[in-house]
């Protein structure tokens, strides 16, 4: 059988596949009727995810897209609880991944990036005794804040998004 490649990711899939198991962006073009527009990645895999109109979200519904949102939002729980921002963000996404594989990459991606910036966070905090730990608490509480805005914009906008600097421990 032949094998199409996804333009995004660039995974191999069987031919007539329209989107990618990899990573969920569309691979095949032509379609054929009003349904085929509709259909998502979740009716080819599975039919895990709960599909919705398409249009400016992308083909997933509002419910799915709220809580890939929220998987980057509940690291803000770190402000009141410690680890909180590991905790918030691994609870949603094991309660939630399998809702939605878009659920299931936004919630690791969340998690993941929140250890590596706890670990960024432990070395920050030792290096304060030779003062530059300090400014480097102060950028990654910057940096935390705007890369958890900017992923959860994406997610709502039920787009795909990676952290740039995320160590990837689960995969």
């Amino acid at each position: 059988m032949a094998q199409v490649e996804c333009p995004q990711c660039g995974a191999t899939a069987p031919e007539g596949t329209r989107f990618c198991g990899n990573c969920g962006a569309r691979i095949h073009v032509e379609l054929e009727t009003e349904a085929d527009l509709l259909a998502g990645p979740g009716d080819l895999r599975e039919g895990r995810d709960r599909m919705g109109t398409g249009g400016a979200g992308g083909p997933y519904s509002a419910d799915v897209r709220s809580m890939a949102m929220f998987c980057h939002l509940a690291a803000f729980a770190g402000f009141f609880l410690p680890f909180g921002n590991i905790i918030g963000p691994l609870i949603v996404w094991l309660v939630k991944r399998e809702d939605s594989d878009f659920i299931d990459r936004h919630g690791k991606e969340a998690v993941n990036f929140q250890i590596t910036m706890s670990i960024a966070l432990f070395v920050s905090v030792v290096l304060i005794l030779i003062v530059i730990g300090l400014f480097a608490l102060i950028a990654l509480a910057v940096m935390n804040l705007v890369f958890i805005i900017v992923a959860a914009m994406k997610a709502n906008d039920g787009e795909e998004y990676r952290y740039p600097i995320s160590v990837r421990f689960i995969r």
